[in-house]
């Protein structure tokens, strides 16, 4: 690594200014021993590299951050992106202004200068985007970047001005290796369950927990479901502070946001406390019409989210559209939009709502997902393997033969175990 010494000493400063960062080398602490850091030096490959890298780069990190003269990208009126690190790879995002690439570029050398960290130009590129994209502009020419409006990597990720390529440049390509890896295996026998013959046992059996007669088997459309979904609870939890949360309640807002989460089927009808009248309106599968889901913005924005809002326990039916008029203040002319949004509503959700004398409260898909303390795919994973209601036919059977008495199907299942 180069000029260690500057590493080094950084370090030191650290140290005596009460830190509680320190250098330990074999359970040395190496900060209280001047001739190590004035005349040792730290060799590529060493696992003590890295440490000191991320150390020094912090401070440049904090130095662009806090530059008010270097613009990023922003997202929303006081939020901007500038930067993205990860391990030795930075990724700037910057405006469209000639001073922020200008002091970005200016803050970069001065950094290299102190730390005998140097730019590989040849693996710098700018791609130009927004305003700029249509035009052939070259900031800082000596610098001999290379400029492009197309599409520049970083990371194995493709970046380009077409959305449409976004899928194109790094989707399909993994999931063409993916194939290639299946077809590997094709003329292999290789089957969880038999020798390509039926399932003796149903798929949806064998899923299940031992106690409720299964071998736990893996569901892997359940598996891949849970593995995409890892991303929900870091955005649904409040303590993660990071900006690329952004991007995420920007194409969200306009669905309902974090709400739009209570009309997930596939998970919340194991969540204990769902129920009819709480079924929520937007989004949802089992509601629609000519195979279309509803999402009435200004109805959202009006704080209606839920079935039993429009439902008139006094009467044991749904609000005029008058009374809905005056409740909520929905103007006169959606007249049509109310009328095919509740005649769209399945039977069996109404059917439980007349069974219901009040309304009911429930606990939110927010609330049950952040409040389980397991890893995020095991959650989304266990939500998805929906639990038998009732015995199967030849639980039945066997409750025949052996008469009136409840068999005892948790104790049976478990006991080769």
């Amino acid at each position: 690594m180069k000029n260690t010494k500057y590493f080094a000493n950084i370090e030191k400063r650290r140290s005596e200014q009460k830190t509680v960062h320190k250098l330990v080398v074999n359970g040395k602490d190496i900060t209280k021993i001047p001739q190590i850091l004035e005349e040792q030096q730290v060799r590529q490959g060493c696992p003590f590299s890295s440490s000191l890298f991320f150390i020094c780069i912090e401070y440049l990190s904090h130095h662009i951050q806090s530059n008010k003269r270097i613009k990023g990208i922003s997202l929303e009126p006081d939020e901007d992106i500038k930067q993205s690190l990860f391990a030795d790879v930075a990724t700037y995002f910057l405006n469209d202004n000639y001073d922020s690439f200008h002091n970005l570029i200016e803050s970069l050398t001065l950094y290299g200068m102190t730390s005998g960290l140097k730019l590989n130009k040849s693996k710098c590129t700018v791609l130009r985007v927004g305003k700029l994209k249509q035009s052939n502009v070259l900031y800082k020419k000596e610098m001999k970047f290379n400029w492009t409006s197309d599409e520049a990597t970083t990371l194995g990720i493709t970046f380009t001005n077409n959305e449409k390529d976004t899928v194109l440049k790094n989707i399909l390509p993994k999931l063409q290796n993916f194939k290639n890896c299946l077809k590997s295996f094709h003329h292999r026998k290789l089957t969880l369950i038999g020798k390509n013959t039926p399932d003796k046992i149903k798929r949806t059996q064998l899923i299940q927990s031992v106690e409720n007669g299964g071998i736990q088997l893996t569901n892997i459309d359940s598996f891949l479901n849970a593995i995409k979904c890892s991303w929900v609870k870091r955005y649904l939890d409040n303590t993660n502070t990071s900006k690329w949360k952004l991007f995420y309640q920007k194409i969200l807002k306009k669905y309902g946001d974090s709400l739009l989460f209570e009309s997930w089927s596939d998970v919340t009808h194991n969540l204990e406390t769902q129920t009819s009248s709480k079924t929520f309106l937007w989004s949802n599968k089992d509601i629609t019409s000519n195979n279309k889901t509803f999402f009435y913005k200004d109805w959202f924005e009006r704080n209606i989210k839920y079935v039993d809002q429009l439902y008139d326990y006094r009467i044991k039916d749904f609000y005029s559209f008058d009374d809905i008029c005056y409740i909520y203040g929905i103007p006169s002319n959606n007249f049509l939009k109310y009328y095919t949004l509740i005649k769209s509503i399945p039977i069996h959700i109404k059917s439980e709502i007349n069974t219901n004398n009040t309304p009911c409260t429930q606990t939110t898909f927010v609330e049950n997902i952040l409040g389980r303390k397991n890893k995020p795919n095991k959650i989304f994973y266990t939500l998805q393997i929906k639990n038998p209601t009732e015995n199967s036919k030849t639980q039945n059977k066997w409750q025949v033969l052996f008469g009136e008495h409840e068999l005892n199907w948790k104790h049976i299942f478990t006991m080769p175990y």
